[in-house]
């Protein structure tokens, strides 16, 4: 099998979340502006946000967020409107 170094899971999990180009809040929890955009993964919405933006929806760093288990991970994500 020729296959490309994936890097290991936390290599894997570090990348998902370099993404370069941060987006506003008030756009992400708008499914209709961001649903058919191939730049954005829908199902992480909450991945696009600045650090601090982050911080400030979530209560929590992104760091402390992926710590979560899913189902509260889940939970936040629709209290936030980005689910």
């Amino acid at each position: 099998i020729n296959a490309e170094y994936m890097g290991t899971k936390k290599e894997q999990d570090k990348k998902v979340w370099d993404y370069s180009e941060k987006k506003a809040y008030a756009d992400l929890k708008v499914p209709s502006k961001i649903w058919n955009r191939p730049d954005i993964d829908v199902t992480h919405r909450e991945r696009y946000l600045a650090p601090e933006e982050f911080q400030q929806v979530f209560k929590c760093t992104p760091e402390e967020f992926e710590k979560y288990p899913m189902w509260k991970q889940s939970g936040k994500k629709k209290q936030a409107k980005l689910y």
